[in-house]
């Protein structure tokens, strides 16, 4: 029967067209959703997600609350759904499609042979000999089945009862939808031409991420070369981007050491990871928020071309750290580090200088004699001292050895703050307030 017949015979019905290609799609997305419940999910088409929840119960309070949760969240996305657990995938596939509506309260022997999933001429045998149920397959002897139904079918019920392995979930995440290829007529030996690819892909990339507001942390590129092997190279950004101009300067760097005498048949650039990013203004009217993003921006891109003509050993960048111990305050590179609160903190700010540590006698007022603080040749009268502030170094730190330290912001005379520590009975100077 045609559409227009069928419409014809119901007037008030609803049609909706089915897409395959669009279902999968939205199943795909679906599946990617699940993920919150576990991450080993996979779609099991034409009309499942296959989800492995082994060690993820005792997050939600139990198997069971994970699984009413699930329920509860599909249904006010007003989706109707299954959902079953079982030892095995294939037995949770049938208790979805062939069991009752309550969870798993129809017993296994009631459940129809096609919940196994048997191939379409052993359900067909099976019918012949009057076997409808699976309780009454589970009966038969394990040769005489063999023998009349065939190995296939022993097979897939050895992997329903869970006594054969069946293929696991792929933990891998989701291939990425930012994705560009050109294939050429035939091999290329032109470098140039090569690049203007790579460029015209790169903007490409760049679009796509601008269309979706997001920022690419790392860029796969592959040139499939004629005789040699495929070349292959991820570009892993310091600060998520969609600047094409960041993207091509990096990649024309790579490229050019790229041997492409064999000759070039394609040329393909993906973003297997990506992060949000907020909307760029496209207009004259900037922020100074704005300016911020793109000199961050602007900074990133330095430093990975930096990186790609030094050495990404080479290039080294240093940045505050959220601590209170000086000699892990400027850690190069990504190091981090450091111990206490914000609220154990001294009066005032952290010193505007730090330097190395050297040995001076500090007596402190209120003393025999008043405060002194003397380094070298130099001597200073002390009249005011805040303290102690007590800090340890962290011990996880390599070449940090952990100590102790009681730190003091002292007065001078001349009215210069400093910044001294004593561990024991001897006193450092750390620091002062220029």
């Amino acid at each position: 029967m045609v559409l227009a017949e069928a419409e014809g015979l119901v007037p008030d019905a609803h049609v909706i067209v089915h897409d395959p290609a669009r279902a999968t799609a939205a199943l795909r997305a679906l599946a990617l959703w699940t993920r919150r419940f576990s991450p080993l999910t996979c779609v099991d088409l034409p009309d499942g997600i296959r989800m492995n929840i082994r060690g993820c119960g005792h997050l939600f309070g139990g198997d069971a609350a994970l699984l009413k949760k699930l329920r509860g969240a599909l249904q006010a996305m007003g989706l109707t759904a299954r959902v079953r657990r079982a030892p095995s995938y294939a037995m949770a596939w049938g208790l979805a499609r062939y069991g009752s509506d309550q969870d798993d309260s129809r017993p296994l022997h009631a459940l129809s042979v096609a919940a196994v999933r048997f191939e379409p001429d052993v359900l067909e045998a099976l019918a012949q000999v009057g076997v409808e149920t699976v309780q009454q397959v589970l009966e038969i002897p394990r040769l005489e089945f063999i023998s009349r139904f065939g190995r296939s079918g022993m097979q897939r019920l050895d992997v329903w009862t869970g006594r054969d392995v069946e293929r696991g979930i792929d933990a891998a995440p989701p291939r990425s939808s930012i994705r560009f290829e050109q294939v050429f007529d035939g091999p290329v030996r032109d470098l140039r031409t090569v690049q203007i690819v790579v460029a015209q892909l790169a903007g490409d990339i760049a679009a796509a991420l601008s269309r979706q507001n997001r920022g690419a942390e790392q860029i796969d590129v592959q040139l499939e070369r004629a005789d040699l092997s495929d070349w292959k190279w991820s570009m892993h950004l310091t600060h998520p981007s969609r600047d094409v101009g960041h993207f091509h300067a990096v990649l024309r760097e790579r490229i050019d050491r790229v041997d492409i005498a064999s000759g070039i048949e394609s040329v393909m650039l993906c973003v297997p990871r990506d992060v949000p990013m907020d909307a760029a203004q496209q207009t004259a009217w900037r922020d100074d928020g704005h300016e911020r993003v793109r000199t961050s921006q602007a900074r990133g891109a330095l430093f990975d071309l930096l990186r790609e003509r030094c050495g990404h050993n080479r290039v080294l960048t240093r940045h505050a750290v959220d601590t209170f111990v000086p000699v892990c305050a400027g850690p190069r590179g990504r190091t981090g580090g450091g111990v206490g609160s914000r609220e154990s903190g001294v009066v005032g700010d952290r010193p505007t200088r730090v330097v190395r540590a050297r040995r001076v006698l500090v007596r402190l007022p209120g003393t025999e004699g008043g405060g002194v603080l003397e380094g070298g040749r130099d001597r200073w009268q002390v009249v005011a001292a805040v303290g102690p502030e007590r800090l340890q170094t962290p011990w996880w730190l390599p070449g940090v050895e952990s100590e102790t330290r009681d730190y003091w912001r002292l007065l001078r005379e001349d009215g210069q703050w400093v910044w001294v520590y004593q561990r024991g009975k001897l006193w450092h100077l750390q620091g002062a307030w220029l």
